[in-house]
């Protein structure tokens, strides 16, 4: 739907930024302003432990909300759980998107591009992953059956990357709270997903079809003359060093039993893999 003068359309933009992260707002949120549903209503709330960020002062619809530094994976792994904090906000937007902070707006993005389609009844906006879905062997669901993210071999046809989670605002906050809600019945068995937060995504979508499926163009790793670029992902690795980032992170709650199912589930897939390319070449 596109938003008219008269009745503009609400969008909240979700955005975490804790520690070392903070240095990618300025340009997340320059390309965005410029570049995003321009003809919409926006506001911009920022989870952050920075006194101050660019631009706070200058546009009352940026809300910057105090959230701790956490240790690696949590950042990632807990943010339904931040969404929550502001639940009530959130309920009175139209639509709501959270974008990967090193996201940056590469060319203009309207409605009709980004929005769900209510003439195909979508609720939910998701991005295809960029470097899987070339065969669903090849997409790394969570297989590890102790968990709520657990996909099983059979199931699942698209591989989706968490870095934009967009939808109405009704549909959006169900998903927050499903997902929240398994993350935290995971975490008191010591258990936390393969690719935490982006498994628990591929799981809650793998029956549903409400969603629009935006393709690589928007999930774009680096720059190609050849290949169009909707939003790129920004390498994080060229504003600090990332490694570090996970290194000083302190022990997390996952158990050995965990990281075992992971290992050999990953294994698994493998030998599936190959066992299926030996087959079509016969």
């Amino acid at each position: 739907m596109i938003c008219e003068e008269n009745t503009l359309q609400k969008i909240a933009i979700l955005y975490i930024c804790t520690g070392k992260y903070q240095v990618l707002w300025k340009e997340f949120y320059e390309s965005f302003e410029k570049l995003f549903l321009t003809s919409c209503s926006k506001d911009y709330y920022v989870f952050t432990d920075a006194d101050s960020i660019e631009y706070e002062q200058d546009n009352h619809r940026i809300h910057r909300i105090y959230q701790e530094a956490l240790p690696w994976p949590y950042p990632t792994l807990l943010r339904f759980k931040m969404f929550l904090k502001i639940e009530k906000e959130l309920k009175s937007y139209d639509y709501i998107f959270f974008f990967n902070s090193n996201a940056e707006a590469r060319m203009q993005i309207t409605e009709e591009m980004i929005l769900p389609r209510k003439e195909f009844k979508e609720s939910l906006v998701m991005v295809k992953h960029p470097s899987f879905n070339w065969s669903v062997l090849n997409n790394p669901y969570d297989r590890n059956f102790h968990s709520k993210a657990y996909i099983p071999y059979g199931l699942g046809k698209v591989y989706i990357q968490a870095c934009i989670l967009g939808g109405t605002s009704k549909a959006f906050m169900r998903m927050t709270k499903t997902i929240s809600d398994r993350i935290d019945r995971d975490l008191k068995k010591d258990v936390i997903a393969l690719w935490h937060d982006e498994s628990y995504v591929n799981r809650y979508l793998v029956f549903r079809r409400d969603y629009r499926l935006l393709g690589r163009e928007f999930a774009r790793q680096r720059l190609h003359p050849d290949s169009e670029c909707v939003i790129l992902m920004r390498p994080k690795e060229d504003y600090f060093n990332v490694e570090s980032v996970k290194a000083e992170a302190e022990e997390t709650a996952l158990s050995k039993n965990n990281l075992k199912w992971n290992h050999y589930n990953l294994l698994l897939a493998e030998i599936i893999k190959d066992k299926f390319l030996t087959g079509k070449k016969k």
